[in-house]
């Protein structure tokens, strides 16, 4: 898949493409500077440029649980920006049946969500909310 993937669940770091105003790899704020806010992407932006977002999900329109999901593989979710930047995790468990992210750029507008026997769904971060909802079929 497209971008950079992260093993979250076992080390609980976070990689990117690389973009955003500094480039400093920062891992907390007090890194930035001039007010600026690290990311989750490892990037410094000003506090107008974050935000937090949600990604939930559903299988055949049922909720994500261990009987809904059976003995499917987890996931990966990548995300998109207008920048073309991209930016994934893996693994992401199908049961969670959400995903979030509390400091995010606001670049990245568009999640693509999917599964290692080939089923995705993708949708739009809402410009608000910074939610989106998605379900995959079977």
């Amino acid at each position: 898949m497209r971008g950079v993937l992260v093993l979250l669940l076992a080390s609980c770091n976070i990689s990117s493409s690389g973009t955003g105003s500094t480039g400093k790899g920062c891992t907390v704020d007090d890194s930035c500077g001039g007010g600026e806010v690290c990311a989750r992407t490892g990037d410094c932006y000003p506090p107008s440029q974050i935000r937090s977002i949600q990604v939930t999900w559903t299988l055949d329109g049922l909720p994500a649980t261990a009987e809904t999901c059976g003995g499917s593989q987890d996931l990966e979710i990548d995300f998109h920006g207008r920048d073309g930047d991209s930016l994934g995790f893996a693994p992401v468990p199908w049961v969670a049946g959400k995903f979030s992210i509390d400091k995010f750029p606001v670049s990245f507008t568009s999640v693509r969500l999917g599964s290692n026997r080939g089923h995705f769904a993708s949708g739009e971060l809402d410009a608000v909310t910074g939610e989106a909802a998605l379900d995959l079929s079977f």
